[in-house]
């Protein structure tokens, strides 16, 4: 997958006049140390310090051997949307986005933030599994996982409980407007009303 997010965000940034570099990609298990903290091996993330994606071997090892098709469509997800991160990193809306939340003094506001951030890299990594469907074919049983997948996703099964990715019907929203749409220019959580990203 990742030649394949690299060759169609490559074409993208060329589009846009931007330049544009490859993440690394790093699967870790159990604990890793980066320069944006230590992980304790349940998530997949992204560290703008190495321009690095972060994906959690135990985890969906463990999970694939309960539910193959629907641990692939969440690991598509998963990757997808830190390449999402790795995008808005290289367009400098990652950087922007830390630093005009470091500025905010009300916490409800910095936890806006984040989610207007998350939401996009969701809608950003949706877009492509959209627009590349030819190499990632999203159809059939996995399909169906992948919709189940974006429609229970948010903060409602964080924990603990923070309000900083956006509950499950704004990841549902802005992942399917990704993938129906197939265009960044949609994925603008930024300009949103607030409903669209609580």
């Amino acid at each position: 997958m990742l030649p394949c997010l690299n060759r169609t965000w490559w074409l993208a940034m060329q589009k846009a006049g931007m330049p544009f570099r490859a993440p690394h990609v790093i699967v870790y298990a159990n604990t890793v140390k980066t320069p944006c903290g230590t992980e304790r091996g349940t998530r997949g993330f992204y560290c703008g310090a190495n321009e690095a994606i972060y994906m959690p071997f135990n985890v969906d090892f463990n999970n694939y051997k309960v539910n193959p098709i629907y641990t692939r469509a969440w690991m598509l997800n998963t990757f997808a949307h830190e390449y999402g991160h790795h995008v808005q990193q290289l367009t400098g809306i990652f950087g922007a986005s830390f630093a005009r939340q470091a500025t905010m003094a009300d916490p409800n506001l910095r936890l806006l933030e984040s989610r207007k951030r998350e939401l996009q890299a969701s809608c950003l990594g949706s877009a492509y599994l959209g627009a590349d469907a030819q190499f990632v074919p999203l159809k059939g049983e996995l399909l169906t996982s992948w919709k189940f997948a974006v429609a229970n996703a948010g903060d409602e099964f964080s924990n603990p409980k923070v309000r900083d990715h956006g509950a499950k019907v704004n990841h549902n929203f802005w992942s399917t407007r990704g993938i129906t749409y197939r265009d960044p220019r949609f994925c603008n959580t930024f300009l949103s009303p607030p409903q669209f990203t609580y």
